[in-house]
């Protein structure tokens, strides 16, 4: 078994820390669609200015960029895991791509269904 270095541990903590960021930014894109969708719908009482229907514009689009922000940088992470971290074994290195291939095809399949359904 072949130990970590100091210099490989920053590396390493640097990929830990971008795959943590994206589990957050998904669960952040996640959390915001809820909101946006527990949010009831309110007449302002102004008929040419409807605040709803602007705030919700709002809530979709920083939900789905927070979610495509996450999967990048998912993708990011596993694929800098794989390249870097000599300690892990060759499988779980090719896991890794794999991974990162699966969130890439993930990113693709979710930006076609948001254009479908909006």
């Amino acid at each position: 078994m072949k130990f970590i270095t100091n210099s490989d541990r920053k590396f390493i903590r640097f990929y830990v820390i971008v795959f943590f960021l994206s589990v957050l930014l998904l669960i952040v894109g996640f959390v915001v669609t809820t909101v946006g969708n527990i949010i009831p719908e309110v007449d302002f009482g102004d008929p040419g200015y409807d605040e709803y229907e602007y705030l919700m514009i709002m809530l979709s689009t920083s939900s789905v960029l927070f979610q495509n922000i996450g999967i990048v940088l998912f993708s990011v992470a596993t694929f800098l895991g794989a390249l870097t971290d000599e300690s892990l074994s060759g499988e779980i290195r090719r896991a890794l791509v794999i991974a990162s291939g699966i969130g890439i095809v993930a990113l693709v399949i979710f930006n076609r269904l948001i254009l479908y359904f909006f």
